[in-house]
């Protein structure tokens, strides 16, 4: 029971930190604040209207700094938790609640952050995930390029997947993280280098079935130049991945607006060919009544100059 009061006390205090509050609900959090530390008396539960009334006073006491909002809250935060018999979150929670009211920077607050957060996984019993999280905000807080970012998370990531019992899924996610951390300019070859990596990670996550065609699209879209010869070659991927998602009714016309869309140069030639493709995937959408205007439409804009 304390426990779960804990949460929804907590949760309520940090929703109300992260919204600015208007000045007629402040004035609505001081008059109740005496009425909830009665309300909490009269249920046995003196021990903890202190804090709770003190958190909700400072609610309402109009700081339009945040940061001194969160300052001020957090010794009753603390008060709470110990009251509450969680007196081993409380050291790392306002250790965080400080923080986050001091730091002015969001690099630095990173990095102020770590050790607190850290902390408090360690004393949730959650030890095995603690390095990896930290080393995660340590990153994050160093890097300014977001290439060297990518690069100096990886093995983080990776870490961090292999301690949460997804050790399968790391090598492809890490190749990934370093793939887009490798500082190419050339989104082709990034494509080109991303497509193994993406493939092995739907084959891990047991979607085998469609990594033939992602990884065919991915490296058609990096080895192409001309757009039309991208769709051409696009094509026959699309279409097999829509049949491996069993979309095999919608693939012949699919299939067949890339077809005729690569094909064609001029516009108007271009339009009256893709008609009746249209139609035909309206009609196997279910869409068959807007198929003959929507037709119509396509033939007639072919026409006209």
């Amino acid at each position: 029971m304390r426990f779960s009061s804990s949460v929804i006390i907590t949760a309520l205090a940090a929703s109300a930190v992260a919204v600015p509050i208007a000045s007629e609900k402040r004035q609505l959090l001081n008059d109740l604040s005496p009425d909830v530390v009665d309300l909490l008396n009269r249920l046995g539960l003196s021990g903890l209207s202190p804090p709770v009334g003190g958190i909700v006073s400072t609610l309402g006491s109009g700081l339009k700094n945040k940061r001194q909002l969160v300052a001020d809250l957090s010794p009753d935060v603390v008060d709470l938790l110990n009251r509450l018999g969680l007196v081993g979150l409380s050291p790392p929670v306002g250790g965080i609640l400080d923080t986050v009211s001091a730091d002015v920077k969001k690099r630095q607050l990173l990095a102020d952050l770590s050790p607190d957060v850290v902390d408090l996984l360690n004393r949730l019993g959650l030890v095995g995930l603690s390095p990896p999280v930290g080393g995660i905000l340590d990153t994050v807080s160093a890097d300014v390029k977001k290439r060297q970012l990518l690069n100096d998370l990886s093995p983080d990531v990776v870490d961090l997947l292999n301690r949460l019992g997804l050790s399968g899924l790391s090598p492809p996610v890490g190749g990934i993280v370093s793939t887009l951390g490798s500082g190419l300019k050339n989104k082709r070859q990034l494509l080109a280098d991303l497509s193994p990596d993406v493939v092995d990670l739907l084959n891990r996550l047991g979607l085998v079935g469609l990594s033939p065609p992602v990884g065919g699209i991915l490296d058609t879209v990096s080895a192409d130049v001309k757009k039309r010869q991208l769709v051409e070659d696009l094509s026959p991927d699309v279409v097999d991945l829509l049949n491996r998602l069993g979309l095999s009714g919608l693939s012949p016309p699919v299939g067949g607006i890339l077809d005729t869309v690569s094909a064609d140069v001029k516009k108007r030639q271009l339009v009256e060919d893709l008609s009746p493709d249209v139609v035909d995937l309206l009609n196997r959408l279910g869409l068959s009544g807007l198929s003959p205007p929507v037709g119509n439409i396509l033939d007639t804009v072919s026409q006209d100059v």
